[in-house]
């Protein structure tokens, strides 16, 4: 039963994530003009979020369905540049630094202040391993990749601390039975 859960997690993860991946893509072609800069602004975003909110057991998951969604974008020549299929593992580096320690901050602010933490070097990184190579100036990779992850972080993280708040008040409220109505507590 546990796996057979596993494999419909991931199932619908894949799915999700490439449909939520290409509808940011096409807004961000929309805005940018640019296979590549589109690729790099709003969808690098919610990758990094999801690596570091999501279980390490669904990254491959998120990996997969981005190289096949970036190779069919890539076929279509939608983006120009086959180097973009870099950029998935370039945030893996941000995502393990970070998953490692994000158990130690609880507070809302403190795991804000990681994201962003993650985020800059996350952008850091893909300026550096992609930014010369692609057709733009490098202070445009630089700046969709960091705009897009100050779009997108705190909002998937939001997002998924309510959906989280939510399960766990579900999950209380069926183990917690309403305490009986005593004839002495009605007369008080």
């Amino acid at each position: 039963m546990r796996r057979l859960h596993v494999i419909g997690m991931t199932l619908f993860l894949a799915f999700f994530y490439s449909l939520i991946w290409l509808a940011l893509w096409t807004i961000s072609f929309y805005l940018s003009n640019n296979g590549q800069q589109a690729a790099l602004l709003l969808p690098q975003g919610l990758r990094l979020a999801l690596m570091i909110l999501l279980p390490r057991k669904y990254w491959p998951t998120l990996l997969l369905a981005e190289i096949a969604i970036q190779s069919w974008l890539i076929s279509e020549q939608l983006i120009t540049r086959s180097l973009l299929l870099l950029s998935p593992f370039l945030s893996l580096i941000p995502a393990i630094i970070t998953h490692k320690i994000w158990h130690r901050y609880t507070l809302y602010w403190q795991r804000l202040l990681l994201l962003l933490a993650a985020l800059t070097l996350n952008t850091v990184l893909h300026g550096i391993a992609i930014g010369p190579w692609l057709h733009s100036q490098l202070t445009q990779t630089l700046l969709a990749t960091f705009t897009g992850g100050v779009l997108l972080i705190p909002f998937t993280y939001l997002l998924y601390e309510y959906i989280k708040q939510q399960h766990l008040q579900t999950l209380l409220a069926q183990e917690i039975p309403d305490p009986p109505l005593r004839t002495s507590l009605l007369i008080w």
